[in-house]
């Protein structure tokens, strides 16, 4: 569509193999993290395990074998299964907030007014300092932080060139 005509089979077969090569390391990446994850659950739970990195590698396979037989075998199933997952986050979302604000200080205000960078991010002139944080809070989670730590500063940074034009334009 953008490229030129003469190029523009090779260019889309580039960009498809790309794409596929692209959801492949996704999905090997999420994998393995589950099983680093899954890894550190045990350790927490048995302090004499030792953990290598094959067997995360291994975990990130039963991760992935699991994924395959709920999406094929379990198809007709799905729907539920996608139920109890709801129910078990909204649980879980409710049996940790209720004892974190429970259990806090409410005398305390100073976490509405205090901010630390003690991650030594660059503070923009133009942002405050909580906008890197929230970036970094959006662009380190999930398995596609590379494309969202791309797209998220980008659109930082396009954000900043579009308030100094308007400030142009204004004055």
């Amino acid at each position: 569509m953008l490229a030129p005509r003469s190029c523009s089979k090779f260019l889309s077969f580039i960009t498809g193999w790309v794409t596929l090569i692209g959801w492949q390391a996704t999905t090997a990446s999420s994998a393995y993290l589950a099983g680093t994850i899954l890894q550190s659950t045990i350790l927490m739970l048995d302090i004499n395990y030792a953990p290598k990195p094959y067997q995360a590698m291994l975990l990130g396979w039963a991760v992935l074998a699991f994924a395959v037989i709920i999406n094929t075998v379990g198809s007709k199933t799905l729907a539920h299964f996608e139920g109890l997952i709801l129910i078990l986050h909204v649980l879980g979302f409710f049996a940790i907030l209720i004892p974190l604000v429970y259990l806090s200080d409410h005398n305390d205000t100073s976490i509405f007014t205090t901010f630390v960078n003690s991650g030594g991010w660059y503070d923009n002139i133009l942002l405050p300092p909580e906008t890197n944080v929230l970036t970094s809070f959006v662009t380190h989670t999930g398995p596609l932080k590379h494309f969202r730590l791309w797209s998220v500063y980008h659109l930082q940074y396009s954000l900043l060139l579009v308030r100094s034009l308007l400030n142009v334009i204004r004055h």
